[in-house]
Protein backbone atom coordinates (compact mmCIF):
# COMPACT_ATOMS: atom_id res chain seq x y z
CA UNK A 1 0.00 0.00 0.00
CA UNK A 2 1.27 3.45 -0.85
CA UNK A 3 2.37 5.69 2.03
CA UNK A 4 -0.14 8.29 3.18
CA UNK A 5 0.53 11.84 1.92
CA UNK A 6 1.12 14.39 4.65
CA UNK A 7 -1.24 17.32 5.27
CA UNK A 8 -0.72 19.55 8.34
CA UNK A 9 -3.33 19.00 11.03
CA UNK A 10 -4.72 15.76 9.53
CA UNK A 11 -4.83 12.53 11.52
CA UNK A 12 -5.54 9.07 10.09
CA UNK A 13 -7.28 6.00 11.40
CA UNK A 14 -9.08 2.93 10.15
CA UNK A 15 -12.67 2.17 11.20
CA UNK A 16 -14.60 -1.07 10.80
CA UNK A 17 -17.77 -0.09 8.92
CA UNK A 18 -19.89 -3.19 8.60
CA UNK A 19 -18.01 -5.75 6.54
CA UNK A 20 -15.30 -3.38 5.32
CA UNK A 21 -12.42 -1.50 7.00
CA UNK A 22 -12.37 2.13 5.84
CA UNK A 23 -9.60 4.67 6.08
CA UNK A 24 -10.60 8.06 7.52
CA UNK A 25 -8.68 11.33 7.47
CA UNK A 26 -9.72 13.77 10.23
CA UNK A 27 -8.89 17.37 11.07
CA UNK A 28 -10.21 20.10 13.36
CA UNK A 29 -12.90 19.98 16.00
CA UNK A 30 -16.48 21.10 16.43
CA UNK A 31 -19.58 20.16 14.48
CA UNK A 32 -18.90 17.34 12.01
CA UNK A 33 -18.51 17.88 8.27
CA UNK A 34 -18.23 14.67 6.23
CA UNK A 35 -16.59 14.88 2.79
CA UNK A 36 -17.12 11.96 0.40
CA UNK A 37 -14.89 11.79 -2.66
CA UNK A 38 -15.78 10.84 -6.24
CA UNK A 39 -14.31 8.48 -8.81
CA UNK A 40 -11.46 7.56 -9.04
CA UNK A 41 -10.25 9.65 -6.11
CA UNK A 42 -9.69 9.45 -2.36
CA UNK A 43 -9.69 11.69 0.70
CA UNK A 44 -6.78 13.58 -0.91
CA UNK A 45 -9.34 15.21 -3.20
CA UNK A 46 -10.28 17.51 -0.29
CA UNK A 47 -6.75 18.64 0.58
CA UNK A 48 -7.44 22.19 -0.66
CA UNK A 49 -10.43 22.82 1.61
CA UNK A 50 -9.61 20.72 4.67
CA UNK A 51 -7.42 23.42 6.35
CA UNK A 52 -10.12 26.10 5.97
CA UNK A 53 -12.96 23.87 7.17
CA UNK A 54 -10.88 22.55 10.08
CA UNK A 55 -10.74 26.03 11.59
CA UNK A 56 -14.45 25.76 12.49
CA UNK A 57 -15.48 22.12 12.05
CA UNK A 58 -14.47 18.54 12.64
CA UNK A 59 -13.68 17.42 9.10
CA UNK A 60 -14.13 13.70 8.33
CA UNK A 61 -12.90 12.49 4.94
CA UNK A 62 -13.34 8.73 4.42
CA UNK A 63 -12.01 6.66 1.56
CA UNK A 64 -14.79 4.61 -0.04
CA UNK A 65 -14.30 0.83 -0.27
CA UNK A 66 -11.73 -0.04 -2.89
CA UNK A 67 -10.29 3.49 -3.04
CA UNK A 68 -7.38 5.20 -1.37
CA UNK A 69 -6.27 3.35 1.73
CA UNK A 70 -9.52 1.50 2.49
CA UNK A 71 -10.02 -2.24 2.04
CA UNK A 72 -10.96 -3.44 -1.42
CA UNK A 73 -13.50 -6.29 -1.30
CA UNK A 74 -14.03 -8.34 -4.43
CA UNK A 75 -17.65 -7.17 -4.90
CA UNK A 76 -20.37 -4.75 -3.76
CA UNK A 77 -19.36 -1.47 -5.38
CA UNK A 78 -22.85 -0.12 -6.05
CA UNK A 79 -23.84 3.38 -4.91
CA UNK A 80 -26.30 1.86 -2.43
CA UNK A 81 -23.44 -0.06 -0.80
CA UNK A 82 -21.35 3.11 -0.58
CA UNK A 83 -24.26 4.78 1.26
CA UNK A 84 -24.51 1.78 3.58
CA UNK A 85 -20.78 1.96 4.27
CA UNK A 86 -20.92 5.67 5.11
CA UNK A 87 -23.87 5.11 7.47
CA UNK A 88 -22.01 2.26 9.21
CA UNK A 89 -18.90 4.43 9.47
CA UNK A 90 -20.77 7.33 11.08
CA UNK A 91 -22.50 4.94 13.45
CA UNK A 92 -19.17 3.46 14.45
CA UNK A 93 -17.73 6.94 15.00
CA UNK A 94 -20.90 7.99 16.87
CA UNK A 95 -21.46 10.92 14.50
CA UNK A 96 -24.94 12.38 14.15
CA UNK A 97 -26.47 15.46 12.54
CA UNK A 98 -23.47 16.05 10.27
CA UNK A 99 -23.05 18.36 7.34
CA UNK A 100 -22.38 16.24 4.26
CA UNK A 101 -20.40 17.22 1.15
CA UNK A 102 -20.10 14.69 -1.66
CA UNK A 103 -18.67 14.79 -5.17
CA UNK A 104 -19.32 12.87 -8.39
CA UNK A 105 -20.62 9.33 -7.74
CA UNK A 106 -20.04 9.95 -4.06
CA UNK A 107 -22.82 12.50 -4.52
CA UNK A 108 -25.24 9.77 -5.59
CA UNK A 109 -24.35 7.81 -2.47
CA UNK A 110 -24.92 11.00 -0.49
CA UNK A 111 -28.48 11.36 -1.82
CA UNK A 112 -29.20 7.74 -0.93
CA UNK A 113 -27.78 8.28 2.56
CA UNK A 114 -30.01 11.33 3.10
CA UNK A 115 -33.09 9.31 2.18
CA UNK A 116 -32.18 6.22 4.18
CA UNK A 117 -30.69 7.85 7.29
CA UNK A 118 -31.92 11.43 7.69
CA UNK A 119 -30.82 11.30 11.33
CA UNK A 120 -27.20 11.33 10.18
CA UNK A 121 -27.36 14.37 7.89
CA UNK A 122 -28.28 17.94 8.79
CA UNK A 123 -27.39 19.58 5.47
CA UNK A 124 -26.18 18.18 2.17
CA UNK A 125 -24.11 19.76 -0.60
CA UNK A 126 -23.81 17.68 -3.80
CA UNK A 127 -20.98 18.68 -6.16
CA UNK A 128 -20.91 17.81 -9.86
CA UNK A 129 -23.66 15.22 -9.59
CA UNK A 130 -27.34 15.01 -10.50
CA UNK A 131 -30.01 14.32 -7.93
CA UNK A 132 -32.07 11.14 -8.04
CA UNK A 133 -35.41 12.74 -8.85
CA UNK A 134 -35.08 14.34 -12.30
CA UNK A 135 -38.13 15.97 -13.79
CA UNK A 136 -38.94 15.13 -17.39
CA UNK A 137 -38.72 18.31 -19.44
CA UNK A 138 -41.59 18.06 -21.90
CA UNK A 139 -40.84 21.35 -23.61
CA UNK A 140 -38.72 19.69 -26.27
CA UNK A 141 -41.43 17.16 -27.07
CA UNK A 142 -44.08 19.88 -27.05
CA UNK A 143 -42.00 22.07 -29.36
CA UNK A 144 -41.51 19.09 -31.69
CA UNK A 145 -45.28 18.68 -31.77
CA UNK A 146 -45.96 22.36 -32.39
CA UNK A 147 -43.24 23.45 -34.82
CA UNK A 148 -41.06 20.38 -35.47
CA UNK A 149 -38.10 21.97 -33.60
CA UNK A 150 -37.34 24.01 -36.71
CA UNK A 151 -35.56 27.40 -36.44
CA UNK A 152 -37.62 30.31 -35.18
CA UNK A 153 -38.63 28.89 -31.78
CA UNK A 154 -42.31 28.78 -32.66
CA UNK A 155 -42.27 31.90 -34.85
CA UNK A 156 -40.64 30.36 -37.92
CA UNK A 157 -41.90 28.21 -40.74
CA UNK A 158 -42.14 25.12 -38.52
CA UNK A 159 -45.52 26.05 -37.09
CA UNK A 160 -46.72 26.95 -40.60
CA UNK A 161 -45.90 23.41 -41.72
CA UNK A 162 -47.80 21.88 -38.80
CA UNK A 163 -50.71 24.26 -39.40
CA UNK A 164 -50.97 23.28 -43.07
CA UNK A 165 -50.79 19.61 -42.06
CA UNK A 166 -53.65 20.14 -39.60
CA UNK A 167 -55.73 21.85 -42.30
CA UNK A 168 -54.96 18.90 -44.59
CA UNK A 169 -56.29 16.55 -41.92
CA UNK A 170 -59.46 18.65 -41.74
CA UNK A 171 -59.91 18.33 -45.52
CA UNK A 172 -59.45 14.56 -45.31
CA UNK A 173 -62.04 14.31 -42.54
CA UNK A 174 -64.63 16.34 -44.44
CA UNK A 175 -64.04 14.57 -47.76
CA UNK A 176 -64.04 11.19 -46.02
CA UNK A 177 -67.43 11.89 -44.46
CA UNK A 178 -68.85 12.90 -47.85
CA UNK A 179 -67.54 9.73 -49.51
CA UNK A 180 -68.81 7.40 -46.81
CA UNK A 181 -72.25 9.04 -46.46
CA UNK A 182 -74.56 6.02 -46.13
CA UNK A 183 -77.76 5.57 -48.07
CA UNK A 184 -79.65 5.05 -44.83
CA UNK A 185 -78.67 8.25 -43.07
CA UNK A 186 -80.87 7.61 -40.05
CA UNK A 187 -79.47 4.12 -39.46
CA UNK A 188 -77.18 4.07 -36.44
CA UNK A 189 -75.76 0.71 -37.53
CA UNK A 190 -74.77 2.12 -40.89
CA UNK A 191 -72.85 4.90 -39.16
CA UNK A 192 -71.27 3.17 -36.19
CA UNK A 193 -71.19 -0.60 -36.78
CA UNK A 194 -68.41 -2.08 -38.93
CA UNK A 195 -69.22 -5.08 -41.08
CA UNK A 196 -66.58 -7.51 -39.89
CA UNK A 197 -68.05 -10.45 -41.83
CA UNK A 198 -67.02 -9.10 -45.23
CA UNK A 199 -63.63 -10.24 -46.54
CA UNK A 200 -60.90 -8.25 -48.26
CA UNK A 201 -61.57 -4.77 -49.56
CA UNK A 202 -65.13 -4.36 -48.18
CA UNK A 203 -63.79 -5.17 -44.71
CA UNK A 204 -61.01 -2.59 -45.00
CA UNK A 205 -63.44 0.04 -46.26
CA UNK A 206 -65.93 -0.64 -43.48
CA UNK A 207 -63.23 -0.56 -40.82
CA UNK A 208 -61.67 2.61 -42.24
CA UNK A 209 -64.93 4.52 -42.46
CA UNK A 210 -66.68 3.36 -39.29
CA UNK A 211 -63.68 3.74 -36.96
CA UNK A 212 -63.04 7.12 -38.56
CA UNK A 213 -66.61 8.09 -37.66
CA UNK A 214 -66.05 7.02 -34.07
CA UNK A 215 -62.98 9.19 -33.77
CA UNK A 216 -64.28 12.11 -35.82
CA UNK A 217 -65.28 14.23 -32.76
CA UNK A 218 -61.86 13.72 -31.18
CA UNK A 219 -60.04 14.72 -34.35
CA UNK A 220 -62.23 17.78 -34.82
CA UNK A 221 -61.50 18.93 -31.27
CA UNK A 222 -57.75 18.46 -31.71
CA UNK A 223 -57.84 20.28 -35.07
CA UNK A 224 -59.85 23.26 -33.85
CA UNK A 225 -57.64 23.69 -30.79
CA UNK A 226 -54.35 22.79 -32.49
CA UNK A 227 -54.70 25.62 -35.02
CA UNK A 228 -54.47 28.00 -32.05
CA UNK A 229 -50.67 27.58 -32.00
CA UNK A 230 -50.15 27.59 -35.78
CA UNK A 231 -51.83 30.74 -37.11
CA UNK A 232 -52.03 34.16 -35.47
CA UNK A 233 -55.14 35.04 -37.47
CA UNK A 234 -56.89 31.97 -36.09
CA UNK A 235 -55.90 32.84 -32.52
CA UNK A 236 -57.02 36.45 -32.96
CA UNK A 237 -60.33 35.34 -34.49
CA UNK A 238 -61.02 32.88 -31.68
CA UNK A 239 -60.20 35.55 -29.10
CA UNK A 240 -62.49 38.06 -30.81
CA UNK A 241 -65.30 35.50 -31.01
CA UNK A 242 -65.11 34.09 -27.48
CA UNK A 243 -63.70 36.91 -25.37
CA UNK A 244 -65.75 39.86 -24.14
CA UNK A 245 -62.72 42.13 -23.78
CA UNK A 246 -59.74 42.88 -26.04
CA UNK A 247 -56.28 41.72 -25.09
CA UNK A 248 -54.41 44.15 -22.85
CA UNK A 249 -51.49 46.00 -24.38
CA UNK A 250 -48.25 46.79 -22.66
CA UNK A 251 -49.09 50.46 -21.93
CA UNK A 252 -52.45 49.45 -20.49
CA UNK A 253 -50.80 46.95 -18.18
CA UNK A 254 -48.52 49.61 -16.77
CA UNK A 255 -51.21 52.21 -16.29
CA UNK A 256 -53.12 52.72 -13.07
CA UNK A 257 -56.79 51.92 -12.58
CA UNK A 258 -59.15 54.13 -14.52
CA UNK A 259 -56.61 54.74 -17.26
CA UNK A 260 -54.55 57.22 -15.27
CA UNK A 261 -50.91 57.30 -16.19
CA UNK A 262 -48.13 57.02 -13.69
CA UNK A 263 -46.15 60.21 -13.18
CA UNK A 264 -43.01 60.49 -15.20
CA UNK A 265 -39.70 60.15 -13.45
CA UNK A 266 -36.15 60.89 -14.38
CA UNK A 267 -35.12 57.29 -13.77
CA UNK A 268 -37.40 54.25 -13.59
CA UNK A 269 -37.91 53.00 -10.05
CA UNK A 270 -36.90 49.44 -9.24
CA UNK A 271 -39.88 47.27 -8.24
CA UNK A 272 -39.79 45.87 -4.72
CA UNK A 273 -40.67 42.20 -4.91
CA UNK A 274 -41.28 42.17 -1.15
CA UNK A 275 -44.05 44.76 -1.54
CA UNK A 276 -45.51 42.90 -4.49
CA UNK A 277 -45.56 39.61 -2.61
CA UNK A 278 -47.04 41.19 0.51
CA UNK A 279 -49.88 42.71 -1.52
CA UNK A 280 -50.52 39.38 -3.22
CA UNK A 281 -50.61 37.51 0.11
CA UNK A 282 -52.91 40.13 1.61
CA UNK A 283 -55.37 39.52 -1.23
CA UNK A 284 -55.03 35.76 -1.66
CA UNK A 285 -53.85 34.48 1.70
CA UNK A 286 -53.36 30.72 1.48
CA UNK A 287 -55.86 30.13 -1.31
CA UNK A 288 -53.19 29.65 -3.99
CA UNK A 289 -51.34 26.44 -4.81
CA UNK A 290 -48.82 27.92 -7.24
CA UNK A 291 -47.76 31.45 -8.17
CA UNK A 292 -45.58 32.68 -11.05
CA UNK A 293 -44.07 36.17 -10.75
CA UNK A 294 -43.09 38.07 -13.90
CA UNK A 295 -41.04 41.25 -13.53
CA UNK A 296 -41.17 44.00 -16.20
CA UNK A 297 -39.00 43.34 -19.23
CA UNK A 298 -37.80 46.92 -19.53
CA UNK A 299 -38.93 50.22 -17.97
CA UNK A 300 -41.94 49.96 -15.69
CA UNK A 301 -42.82 49.06 -12.17
CA UNK A 302 -45.85 46.78 -12.61
CA UNK A 303 -45.17 43.15 -11.69
CA UNK A 304 -47.46 40.40 -12.93
CA UNK A 305 -48.40 37.39 -10.81
CA UNK A 306 -50.31 34.43 -12.23
CA UNK A 307 -51.55 32.05 -9.59
CA UNK A 308 -53.48 28.79 -9.53
CA UNK A 309 -56.00 28.27 -6.73
CA UNK A 310 -55.91 25.12 -4.65
CA UNK A 311 -59.36 24.10 -5.92
CA UNK A 312 -58.54 24.80 -9.59
CA UNK A 313 -59.55 22.05 -11.98
CA UNK A 314 -56.42 22.40 -14.15
CA UNK A 315 -53.13 24.30 -14.18
CA UNK A 316 -54.22 26.81 -16.82
CA UNK A 317 -57.12 28.04 -14.64
CA UNK A 318 -55.03 30.98 -13.49
CA UNK A 319 -55.83 34.21 -11.70
CA UNK A 320 -53.97 37.23 -13.05
CA UNK A 321 -52.73 40.05 -10.79
CA UNK A 322 -50.79 43.20 -11.67
CA UNK A 323 -49.20 44.99 -8.76
CA UNK A 324 -47.19 48.21 -8.67
CA UNK A 325 -43.79 47.20 -7.37
CA UNK A 326 -43.01 50.72 -6.06
CA UNK A 327 -46.16 51.49 -4.08
CA UNK A 328 -47.43 47.93 -3.56
CA UNK A 329 -50.83 48.96 -4.96
CA UNK A 330 -53.01 46.39 -6.73
CA UNK A 331 -53.36 47.67 -10.30
CA UNK A 332 -55.71 44.95 -11.57
CA UNK A 333 -56.97 41.52 -10.61
CA UNK A 334 -58.62 39.08 -13.01
CA UNK A 335 -59.96 35.94 -11.40
CA UNK A 336 -60.58 32.80 -13.42
CA UNK A 337 -63.93 32.26 -11.73
CA UNK A 338 -65.09 35.67 -12.99
CA UNK A 339 -64.35 34.87 -16.62
CA UNK A 340 -67.13 34.24 -19.13
CA UNK A 341 -67.63 30.81 -20.68
CA UNK A 342 -65.78 31.86 -23.82
CA UNK A 343 -62.85 33.23 -21.86
CA UNK A 344 -62.64 29.99 -19.89
CA UNK A 345 -62.52 28.08 -23.16
CA UNK A 346 -59.63 30.27 -24.33
CA UNK A 347 -57.78 29.67 -21.06
CA UNK A 348 -58.28 25.91 -21.38
CA UNK A 349 -57.18 25.43 -25.00
CA UNK A 350 -54.33 23.09 -24.04
CA UNK A 351 -56.58 21.32 -21.52
CA UNK A 352 -59.15 20.70 -24.26
CA UNK A 353 -56.56 19.81 -26.90
CA UNK A 354 -55.22 16.92 -24.83
CA UNK A 355 -58.63 15.65 -23.70
CA UNK A 356 -57.80 16.45 -20.08
CA UNK A 357 -61.06 18.39 -19.71
CA UNK A 358 -62.76 14.97 -19.58
CA UNK A 359 -60.41 13.69 -16.90
CA UNK A 360 -58.30 10.56 -17.19
CA UNK A 361 -60.80 8.81 -19.55
CA UNK A 362 -60.55 11.79 -21.90
CA UNK A 363 -56.76 11.66 -21.91
CA UNK A 364 -56.87 7.94 -22.69
CA UNK A 365 -59.37 8.39 -25.54
CA UNK A 366 -57.38 11.23 -27.11
CA UNK A 367 -54.15 9.23 -26.73
CA UNK A 368 -55.68 6.18 -28.44
CA UNK A 369 -57.10 8.38 -31.21
CA UNK A 370 -53.65 9.83 -31.86
CA UNK A 371 -52.08 6.35 -31.83
CA UNK A 372 -54.67 5.07 -34.34
CA UNK A 373 -54.10 7.89 -36.81
CA UNK A 374 -51.25 6.11 -38.69
CA UNK A 375 -53.56 3.12 -39.22
CA UNK A 376 -55.86 5.29 -41.34
CA UNK A 377 -52.88 5.97 -43.59
CA UNK A 378 -52.30 2.22 -43.97
CA UNK A 379 -55.95 1.36 -44.69
CA UNK A 380 -56.22 4.41 -46.95
CA UNK A 381 -53.35 3.20 -49.13
CA UNK A 382 -54.82 -0.32 -49.17
CA UNK A 383 -58.13 1.06 -50.40
CA UNK A 384 -56.44 3.30 -52.95
CA UNK A 385 -54.34 0.59 -54.59
CA UNK A 386 -57.16 -1.96 -54.47
CA UNK A 387 -59.46 0.56 -56.16
CA UNK A 388 -56.93 1.07 -58.96
CA UNK A 389 -56.65 -2.67 -59.42
CA UNK A 390 -60.41 -3.14 -59.47
CA UNK A 391 -60.90 -0.31 -61.93
CA UNK A 392 -58.38 -1.87 -64.25
CA UNK A 393 -60.16 -5.22 -63.95
CA UNK A 394 -63.55 -3.64 -64.75
CA UNK A 395 -62.48 -1.98 -68.01
CA UNK A 396 -64.29 -3.06 -71.21
CA UNK A 397 -62.77 -6.14 -72.78
CA UNK A 398 -61.90 -7.77 -69.51
CA UNK A 399 -63.24 -11.25 -69.04
CA UNK A 400 -64.56 -10.62 -65.51
CA UNK A 401 -66.31 -7.41 -64.50
CA UNK A 402 -65.80 -6.26 -60.93
CA UNK A 403 -68.34 -4.21 -59.00
CA UNK A 404 -66.98 -1.14 -57.20
CA UNK A 405 -68.61 0.65 -54.34
CA UNK A 406 -70.79 3.52 -55.63
CA UNK A 407 -68.71 6.67 -56.02
CA UNK A 408 -65.51 4.81 -56.88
Amino acid sequence: MRPLPELPGVEHRWVQAGDVRLHVAEAGSGEPVVCVHGWPQSWWEWRGIIPGLAERYRVICPDLRGFGWSEAPRSDYEKRQFATDIAALLDAMQVRDARLIAHDWGGVAGFILCVRRPDLVRQYLALNTAHLWPRVDRRGLRNLHRFLLLPGNGNGYGRLITGVAVLGLLVLLISGMVLRWPRRVRSIKAWLRPNLAMPGRPFHRSLHSVVGTWLLPVYLVTILTGLWWSFDWYKASATWLLSSKPAATAPAMRGAKGGAKAPAADAPATPSLDKVWSTFLADQGSRYAMAIMQVPNGPGSVVRIRSVAKDASFDEARDDFRIDGVTGRMVSAELYNDKTFGERVLAAVLHIHTGAFLGLPGRIVFLLAAALMPLFTVTGFILYFSRRRLRAASKPGRRHAVNLVPGE
